[in-house]
């Protein structure tokens, strides 16, 4: 499965993100691993590294690792690592349908929606099984999708599409930049699309897409069109609000901005999106990614 390797995440407070990252460096530096760095030379020995404004800032409880400075997996905060430390529950226990119903509400805050409409998705995957679950469900073999090319993970979305049987037109730019507004709105014109789909951070490239001009050019020229962005590299970092740029559908992961171990896929769907589900004239195209089998868990 590929990662995204090339964009750090940025955080709301960055002197608690440095300290984070602080106190899991390692308490000796290490060479380079890089063919030009000479393998006899030594870097000096550092202990208890601390770039924390917070004189009384506490060291970590974790081993020592090297620092993970990727866009993710992220470092973790000890909270996080102590909390998956729990005994084994039935999934369908009152203790845990307790916490799974607040994470279900919690993420409503994270994508700024208070619709009760607006459907949430946590189910056990990848990042890219977002995508799976957008092309399975909202998408039928033969319509026509707009996929705004920003680098590889725009392409990669594009090609899951066409797995699921629909007609992709990919509206590429050049390398760093991203589709242009008079580009989109003219390819709007030219044909039906049922969806346009967006990367925010294409990581490849380190392109960012505005997403509320994009929502406002969707919507007024083609506004029977839903909007997809994928997220994986933006949600928690850069700003998202659901509601208020008209969005249909964000897709992202957990191990990324939000700072929590890989293995889940996160999304939420307007109901726009939810009904345009429902009005599919053929089952939707996967089990596993099925919407009509995953919705009365997210109620």
């Amino acid at each position: 499965m590929p990662h995204r390797l090339l964009k750090t995440t940025p955080t709301s407070n960055p002197a608690a993100r440095i300290s984070s990252i602080s106190r899991h460096l390692l308490g000796s530096a290490q060479s380079p691993a890089s063919p030009s760095f000479p393998s006899n030379i030594s870097l000096p020995s550092i202990q208890n590294r601390s770039f924390s404004s917070s004189p009384s800032a506490n060291m970590s409880s974790q081993p020592e690792h090297p620092t993970l400075l990727i866009p993710g997996p992220i470092e973790f905060d000890d909270a996080v690592l102590q909390s998956m430390s729990h005994y084994s529950e039935s999934h369908v226990g009152p203790g845990f349908v307790a916490t799974f119903g607040d994470a279900l509400s919690m993420l409503r805050k994270l994508f700024q929606t208070t619709s009760p409409s607006s459907q949430p998705f946590v189910i056990s995957g990848s990042g890219t099984l977002g995508w799976d679950l957008v092309a399975a469900n909202l998408v039928e073999p033969g319509e026509n999708v707009l996929v705004l090319s920003s680098g590889y993970f725009s392409d990669g979305f594009a090609d899951c599409l066409k797995v699921y049987g629909a007609n992709v037109d990919l509206l590429k730019a050049p390398v760093g930049t991203r589709p242009q507004l008079p580009e989109i709105e003219e390819a709007l014109k030219s044909k039906k699309y049922k969806m346009v789909t967006v990367t925010h951070v294409d990581t490849s490239t380190g392109v960012l897409s505005e997403l509320q001009k994009l929502s406002e050019t969707v919507k007024s020229v083609s506004p029977d069109t839903l909007l997809i962005v994928d997220g994986v590299c933006s949600v928690a970092s850069e700003e998202i609000d659901f509601d208020a740029w008209k969005l249909d559908g964000v897709v992202t992961a957990s191990q990324k901005a939000i700072g929590c171990p890989a293995g889940l896929s996160i999304s939420m769907f307007s109901g726009k999106a939810m009904d345009a589900f429902k009005a599919r004239k053929s089952p939707p195209a996967s089990y596993f990614a099925s919407m009509k089998n995953w919705t009365p868990s997210m109620a």
